[in-house]
């Protein structure tokens, strides 16, 4: 049986193969984003996320090398301690495809970025990942911030998200290794990854909305707090909390049997919240 010391063990050897990247000519930078980075408290789960930025000179063939050959060692060593790893470069909250969860995975969610295609993300993002520290130059990710999301930007991100929702498709670009080539997925209410997207997906607006209207806890709080504090202090939407609720449930289980309240959830969520904008 597996406890919070193996999984946190697991996460910092994961941590300390990608930082091998730093003696490689084409890399630029590295930073850890999100729960297991040092700016974040990370809640341990039988479902494990890393979420990994690299800023590299150029998106390309030599990359996708390197990272495939990280994930077959990565894969191997955990493999010993029945822990399946996945490694993938893709937009959105990828998922492994786990009904039910029978064994610790664990999945390095890679973002490969050149300074100039950084620049053309979202500002929401931007803005999120300011607070996040970069191996080489610490503070890389606060200089490229830029601008924090406006009220339009909000009002975009629920549009797009409730449009998804409602007709049933999502769709995430992946990167395929080695090449890096862009390939688009399409998940239906049927896939795994669809109840993750509607769960994330309403953290992620409820957290950008919280930073428009300047709070510092949308950067502070951990996750197992955020939503109770947002519903208290920023809109009274509890459904947030539920879905919450559901996002612990996956980490620990699965997605089987979320759908739909899942969809539910999150649809009550976004329209309320836009009438309140």
């Amino acid at each position: 049986m597996n406890n919070e010391i193996d999984y946190r063990h697991w996460i910092k050897w994961v941590q300390t193969r990608f930082r091998s990247v730093l003696n490689e000519d084409f890399l630029i930078d590295l930073a850890f984003i999100g729960n297991t980075s040092e700016a974040d408290q990370w809640e341990p789960a039988p479902m494990m996320d890393l979420d990994i930025c690299l800023f590299v000179n150029e998106i390309g063939l030599e990359v996708g090398r390197w990272l495939l050959a990280r994930k077959a060692e990565i894969a191997d060593h955990l493999a010993a301690d029945g822990v399946l790893f996945d490694l993938r470069v893709v937009r959105g909250p990828h998922k492994p495809a786990v009904e039910t969860l029978v064994q610790p995975q664990a999945t390095a969610h890679l973002a490969v970025f050149t300074p100039a295609t950084y620049e053309q993300t979202p500002s929401s993002l931007r803005w999120a990942w300011r607070k996040y520290r970069c191996e080489i130059e610490p503070d890389r990710l606060t200089r490229y911030g830029g601008n924090p999301p406006d009220r339009g930007e909000i009002e975009k991100m629920i549009s797009r998200k409730l449009y998804r929702l409602e007709v049933g498709v999502v769709e995430m670009t992946e990167w395929v290794l080695p090449a890096l080539e862009p390939v688009v997925h399409r998940f239906e209410t049927d896939h795994p990854v669809f109840p993750e997207y509607c769960l994330m997906g309403a953290m992620v607006v409820a957290r950008s909305h919280a930073r428009l209207l300047g709070h510092p806890e949308a950067d502070s709080l951990p996750n197992k707090y955020f939503a109770e504090w947002y519903v208290r202090e920023c809109v009274p939407i509890p459904a947030l909390i539920e879905i919450w609720a559901l996002k612990q449930r996956a980490r620990q289980h699965g997605f089987g049997g979320l759908m739909p309240k899942a969809r539910e959830l999150a649809v009550e969520f976004f329209l309320l919240l836009r009438q309140r904008l």
